[in-house]
């Protein structure tokens, strides 16, 4: 996924999780208040103070186990979510059907996931 250039008064999605807990992640909406060369910095309408994101991959590793993630949009945001739910769906499917797969099904989809 390419990232736009990042401008002062742009406004971003920030998802923010917690690395240590599993569930679902909230979803803000900030402004960016300074970019600088290999940083932007963004603040969140209630929030007093402004957030530091890396340029070059639009998160913050914000310690304490927060871990924050600044989108373009909210369908881009929605759409990567829905992407790793499918994923998850697949890796069930496939792993719930494996033992039903003869050996040379096993072996042709062995030589798929080898080639990448």
């Amino acid at each position: 996924m390419k990232l736009k250039s990042i401008e002062v008064g742009q406004v971003v999605y920030v998802a923010t999780s917690n690395r240590f807990m599993i569930g679902e992640e909230k979803l803000y909406e900030y402004i960016v208040t300074k970019v600088n060369g290999t940083s932007f910095y963004a603040r969140g309408k209630d929030f007093k103070h402004d957030q530091k994101f890396s340029r070059k991959t639009w998160t913050d590793d914000g310690g304490f186990g927060f871990v924050s993630k600044a989108y373009e949009t909210k369908e881009q945001y929605y759409r990567i979510v829905e992407l790793r739910k499918e994923r998850e769906r697949l890796k069930v499917s496939i792993q719930n059907s494996l033992g039903k797969l003869n050996i040379s099904k096993l072996r042709e989809i062995d030589e798929l996931i080898q080639q990448g």
